[in-house]
């Protein structure tokens, strides 16, 4: 038995070394397979980084633009009733000279008649009835004149909306 011991001792020896060997090689693959996990997940921190930070430039982009659009849009609806609201200025002050003239024409007129009236009835109390059928033209043609008035206006402000519209 002695004879065998020292071929059991250089066989256990080989053994051991084959062991160890392969034990290296297997903390040296699996050293390797964690650096190559750790390089990989740091890839992928840094692409998760870099994609978070595009999302967040291309946010901020599409943030600016929304807010020149808000001001663009914001500008041309004020631009719009500016227009409109002058329009209605120019309207109402032409209508107003327009009824100015209308109530100096009717009181001028009226006037006219009153006194044709006194002079008819001191005349002759039979033209009374002439004078009345003056009278109701006149209203006509003063409501005629009314009447056209406010065709105009109804087409200038429609005129005036289409333009709002157009625009808009």
């Amino acid at each position: 038995m002695n004879l065998y011991l020292p071929i059991i001792i250089e066989d256990v020896e080989i053994t051991w070394r084959t062991f160890n060997q392969i034990v290296d090689e297997k903390e040296y693959s699996i050293n390797v397979l964690l650096a190559t996990f750790k390089n990989a997940k740091d890839q992928r921190q840094r692409g998760n980084i870099m994609h978070f930070t595009q999302i967040v430039h291309l946010l901020n982009i599409q943030k600016k633009q929304l807010q020149k659009n808000q001001i663009y849009y914001e500008t041309s609806i004020q631009y719009v009733f500016n227009l409109v609201y002058d329009q209605i200025d120019v309207i109402q002050q032409e209508q107003k000279q327009k009824e100015k003239f209308l109530k100096i024409a009717i009181f001028i007129k009226y006037q006219g008649m009153k006194e044709s009236i006194e002079s008819i009835k001191i005349k002759n109390l039979s033209k009374v009835n002439t004078q009345k059928e003056e009278n109701e033209n006149l209203h006509k043609l003063t409501e005629i004149i009314l009447r056209r008035y406010s065709h105009k206006f109804l087409e200038r402000l429609r005129k005036i909306l289409n333009n709002h519209e157009l625009i808009t």
